[in-house]
């Protein structure tokens, strides 16, 4: 279907993606936080400063450990990596709290990531003849780009989960509360050709709701309509940033050439 075919021309095919979704990913979940009364800016700060840390966590048990395991380049490259650089204990302790208690997404599938890796080592040895190597590299870059999706998608949830244990949440309202405070690729809704004819409707639907949580002042009479204080700060952040940032493209940007 269209919609499929164009979300995967900008995606699984786009390798900007990689860094677009990853920053998209940590800006939603910084406002989502912060607009959110039961965990505020302060949590949506300790979720900043864990983010890195999160990231390299989710990469080491989401592709190196994978990589290992299957042997090949790319297992002993990575492999090498982890015996000088070793996950940290509590780090480990969480994530593997993480996964069992579901708040990884839907995306995530271990058997697809072996497959992947497969694809990247015979990669190292393509086919004979250029229409050969041509598929096996268009095969490779579109493997690599949706594997390394994977930690950056996973990292600002499993740094809202690790926030949210240390701050005193159970270990299931901190996984329920990581899988939603972006999109929650486990609901996908019942229409099937609504999600194939409209490109990236899920998430759109998804972010929309979130937001309107977030937005409302009161659940009662008109304070439904109008935005609360931390809604109207983050907003008015924002749009100061976005007025900032074409100032400042405007200055350095020089003058038009005269026609």
């Amino acid at each position: 279907a269209w919609g499929r075919f164009f979300s995967q021309l900008v995606t699984s095919w786009n390798p900007a993606w990689i860094m677009i979704n990853g920053m998209r990913d940590f800006q939603t979940v910084l406002n989502n936080m912060t607009n959110d009364p039961k965990v505020g800016l302060g949590m949506a700060n300790q979720m900043r400063k864990e983010w890195t840390q999160s990231f390299v966590t989710a990469f080491k048990y989401q592709v190196a450990t994978e990589a290992i395991k299957s042997n090949g380049y790319y297992g002993k490259l990575l492999g090498t990596l982890s015996e000088r650089h070793p996950i940290d204990p509590k780090e480990a302790q969480y994530f593997e709290e993480f996964r069992k208690d579901g708040a990884e997404t839907f995306f995530y599938d271990r058997k697809k990531t072996e497959m992947t890796l497969e694809k990247m080592n015979r990669h190292l040895n393509p086919k004979k003849g250029i229409w050969g190597w041509t598929q096996e590299t268009a095969s490779a870059v579109g493997d690599f780009i949706e594997l390394m999706s994977l930690p950056m998608e996973t990292a600002p949830r499993f740094a809202v989960y690790k926030v949210l244990r240390e701050n005193g949440f159970s270990r299931e309202d901190a996984a329920v509360y990581a899988k939603e405070v972006s999109v929650n690729f486990n609901m996908q809704g019942s229409s099937a050709w609504l999600r194939s004819a409209f490109a990236f409707l899920n998430p759109s639907v998804q972010g929309n709701f979130r937001q309107y949580k977030d937005y409302s002042r009161s659940k009662t009479g008109i304070g439904r309509f109008l935005p609360s204080n931390r809604f109207a700060a983050t907003a008015a952040s924002a749009m100061m940033l976005g007025i900032l940032g074409n100032f400042i493209a405007r200055a350095l940007g020089g003058e038009d050439d005269d026609l």
